[in-house]
């Protein structure tokens, strides 16, 4: 189980990783907001089929507190925004398909 620590740099260590490749290591003080959204662009399309948008939003949390907290650089929420996601509702099963399901037990304990 991931600690939140744990979480922090392995977000931290992914940025950084595709820092040094993808922007021939450039200094992270001077990484403009555009190479941010490039990067939230890789994780988004990219890696799509492994990360989720909520995983994303983390990733861009670890990126405003590292430049907040550790370059002491503002962090401008709208130029590097959250991402949004649907909410679905759990499926609620209809009266019938609860008696279905009690009705197949054999076991009127169960």
């Amino acid at each position: 189980m991931f600690t939140a620590y744990a979480t922090y740099t392995s977000c931290l260590t992914q940025s950084i990783n595709w820092t040094e490749k993808e922007l021939n290591e450039k200094p992270l003080f001077d990484v403009t907001w555009d190479e941010i959204r490039s990067y939230i662009r890789f994780l988004k399309i990219i890696r799509q089929s492994v990360l989720n948008l909520r995983t994303i939003n983390v990733h861009i949390a670890q990126l405003r507190d590292f430049f907040q907290y550790v370059l002491h650089r503002d962090w401008d929420r709208y130029r590097v925004p959250y991402l949004h996601f649907d909410e679905h509702l759990p499926k609620i099963p209809t009266r019938k398909e609860v008696t279905a399901v009690i009705d197949s037990l054999e076991n009127r304990k169960h």
